[in-house]
């Protein structure tokens, strides 16, 4: 065989040599796809987590605000009765709150808010009016990924009676 012959043939692959890198690719597909598809997942969380704690921080914000606020229907009266403190159409931190989170509901987060009984300050409900003297307030942001739903909560504790 002639030394151009020689070149040609070690230049090309076998069957053999083709089948193996077949089966090699073939093996090694499912794994990198699964890791693939893990990566997308841990960066959707990832994402999800970082806007649904900004809208947490964002409402429980509101709430600080309204707590600290010397505003008529604002104040920690305000949080006595939490139904219509959230709820009022144009009064309630809903309705004032709709506009920034549209956009995050938008992304498909959702929030709710819990205004939790006067308590002392150990966190248990005593009775004394003198000793439960705070609330809880907790925001529970939700949305999903493709494989779960995810709860993201936040709670505060203030001032549940007014001082003035």
């Amino acid at each position: 065989m002639s030394r151009a012959g020689r070149a040609i043939r070690r230049r090309g692959a076998t069957l053999i040599e083709s089948v193996l890198v077949v089966v090699v690719v073939a093996m090694a597909a499912p794994v990198t796809l699964q890791m693939l598809r893990e990566g997308e997942e841990a960066r959707l969380h990832a994402s999800g987590v970082a806007r649904a704690s900004t809208l947490a921080t964002l409402v429980v914000e509101h709430v600080l605000a309204d707590v600290s606020s010397s505003q008529p229907g604002l104040g920690p009266a305000a949080l006595e009765d939490p139904d219509a403190y959230l709820d009022s159409p144009a009064t309630g931190l809903r309705a004032r709150l709709a506009t920034t989170a549209a956009a995050y509901q938008a992304m498909g987060l959702t929030y709710a808010v819990t205004i939790g009984p006067l308590t002392a300050p150990d966190g248990r409900v005593s009775g004394d009016a003198g000793l439960d003297r705070y609330r809880t307030v907790t925001v529970e942001v939700r949305y999903r990924t493709p494989r779960r739903a995810v709860v993201v909560p936040l709670s505060v504790i203030v001032n549940g009676v007014d001082d003035g």
